[in-house]
């Protein structure tokens, strides 16, 4: 059964979720009815946060990733090195 994620949000206010976190469920509650078990689902995702400093590569090329990274706040941005030894952003995410 599907409820709004602001209600399954209230009925789950005895979870500690990190900052940011019901934001993050309720933004996409906003674009796909979510069930308890999908916020619960949800909520998981935000077991293991950590702050990131600017200018910290999350990822670097030629990396093989075996995990996510969700932006609870603030934003990245993906970038390649260009010759020259600049940088071209080729991609923007925010919370």
């Amino acid at each position: 059964m599907s409820t709004d994620p602001q209600q399954a949000l209230d009925a789950s206010t005895h979870r500690k979720w990190p900052p940011g976190c019901d934001r993050f469920i309720a933004k996409l509650g906003a674009a796909s009815r979510l069930s308890e078990s999908d916020v619960e689902a949800l909520a998981e995702l935000c077991r293991d946060v950590r702050t990131v400093p600017a200018r910290h590569d999350l990822i670097s090329e030629g990396d093989n990733p075996n995990h996510i990274h969700i932006a609870l706040d603030g934003w990245a941005a993906r970038y390649k090195v260009l010759d020259d030894g600049t940088r071209q952003i080729t991609r923007v995410q925010s919370d």
